[in-house]
């Protein structure tokens, strides 16, 4: 496409005063680009005329306007390139020189070959300007957004002041929760401790307290079998007191090798002692004793057998709810230790709000004292105690709105405790906002600005006191 199709005139002027031109030309358009000459605002900019057919345009920058009257068909990109490529040639040559005191015209014979050759380029090279305008587009675009950018930072900067203060207080909280932390999980410790020597000792009291009954029932056993130590008949029946030692001497033996080797069951022990004369009365003991004392003494040693029997179920019974209750304590001791474990675990391991169960539940599986899979500790409730401590760090992200700034307005009177959409714009760069739950943002907001002022008030109120 040759320059009498796209070009046709173009030159460079400081004001209002043409100092080069260059057209292959005739025609009113020169009048036409100078009358819009006039009429340009003085700040920096590109400017666009359509007229007859043609396009006149226009780069204004420093004080220098830059013109090239173009065929409409021509588009915007060649043109436009065209004078960016006459803007850089012309500083180049005159830049801060020649071309502030330049008369009118007088740089046309220097310059104006120049701006032939410009157009003679832009006119060939139609593509390669394209391209050219596209990427000096996008420059110009990134500058743009860059330069936008810059201005939200440095409108920000009060805000970043702010946000490292924040940090800063974040930090020393995080310290100082280490530290709390560590001291809790020693006074655990030490409680565990007590509690498991608390324990030992019981069962230690409680071992011997059933050693002793042993021991005691034993003593009972020999003394009650002593008693019973075979006499010899007197050469005296007739005398009472010597019937008696008989029967309790003589009698009782031969009932006790019945129980031994035949034990009665209940309903014979409540039987009178008649089914067991015929295995008795060949026994010389049983021979022995009176005919009246036999049944007298067989139901007394019924008794005494019962009696034993009683004895001997309540102190199983009684050891048995002794140990029951050793046991009780003992897992509740060792519950409450496995739940302090894990709380410390969580404490030590989960510090993301955002963290889910599925994803931590392997991390925590991973602890090297096993406090994840302790077994006096349910599935359910490890979930449980995971969840109020995910809740926690949610509810801790919320107490970052001070009182301090509850007292800046906004020109329209709006505070970060009276407007949730004030709040959120100050809350809103804060990752652990991010991380929060959306549901849960403005509830909790609501819950926090309603403590500050209430704080507020008390505080008010003590002033007035005090006043």
């Amino acid at each position: 496409m040759g320059t009498q199709q796209t070009l046709i005139y173009s030159f460079v002027a400081r004001g209002t005063v043409i100092l080069a031109e260059f057209t292959g030309f005739k025609g009113n358009f020169i009048g036409i680009a100078s009358q819009c000459m006039q009429k340009l605002p003085a700040s920096n900019n590109r400017f666009t005329y359509n007229c007859d057919g043609h396009t006149f345009n226009y780069l204004v920058e420093n004080g220098f306007t830059y013109c090239v009257v173009a065929i409409e068909s021509a588009g915007r990109q060649i043109p436009i390139a065209f004078l960016e490529r006459v803007k850089d040639d012309f500083n180049k040559r005159y830049g801060g020189g020649k071309a502030t005191t330049a008369g009118a015209n007088s740089l046309k014979k220097e310059f104006g070959p120049k701006l032939k050759e410009h157009m003679q380029y832009c006119a060939d090279h139609p593509e390669e300007i394209n391209k050219l305008a596209k990427v000096k587009a996008q420059v110009s675009e990134v500058k743009g957004v860059m330069m936008e950018n810059i201005e939200k930072v440095l409108d920000r900067g009060e805000k970043i002041e702010l946000l490292v203060d924040k940090s800063d207080n974040l930090r020393s909280q995080a310290q100082d929760f280490r530290k709390q932390g560590t001291k809790i999980r020693r006074k655990m410790w030490f409680e565990n401790m007590k509690i498991k020597l608390i324990v030992f000792v019981l069962a230690f009291a409680v071992s011997l307290w059933f050693r002793y009954l042993e021991v005691k029932l034993k003593m009972v056993e020999l003394s009650s079998v002593s008693s019973l130590t075979p006499i010899a008949p007197s050469q005296d029946a007739s005398e009472p007191k010597q019937n008696s030692a008989t029967l309790y001497g003589v009698a009782q033996p031969s009932f006790s090798y019945l129980n031994v080797n035949n034990p009665p069951s209940r309903s014979s022990q409540q039987s009178s002692a008649s089914p067991m004369k015929d295995s008795l009365k060949s026994d010389a003991r049983y021979k022995a004793v009176k005919h009246e004392d036999r049944e007298r003494s067989f139901n007394e040693y019924i008794s005494e057998q019962k009696a034993a029997e009683k004895l001997i179920e309540g102190k199983e019974k009684t050891k048995h709810d002794e140990e029951q209750e050793v046991e009780r304590v003992r897992t509740k001791a060792h519950r409450t230790e496995a739940v302090e474990s894990y709380k410390a675990l969580l404490v030590e391991t989960i510090k993301d709000p955002q963290a889910s169960w599925t994803e931590s539940k392997p991390k925590l599986e991973r602890d090297p004292q096993g406090r994840a899979a302790n077994p006096h500790l349910d599935q359910s409730d490890s979930e449980k105690l995971f969840r109020d401590h995910v809740k926690t760090l949610h509810e801790r992200c919320v107490v970052d709105i001070s009182v301090d700034a509850s007292s800046r307005e906004t020109e329209d009177g709006k505070t970060v405790v009276n407007s949730w959409s004030t709040a959120k714009q100050l809350l809103k760069n804060d990752p652990r906002y991010n991380k929060m739950p959306r549901k849960d943002g403005e509830s909790l907001w609501w819950r926090h600005a309603e403590e500050i002022q209430r704080q507020k008030l008390v505080r008010n109120q003590e002033s007035e006191k005090h006043a």
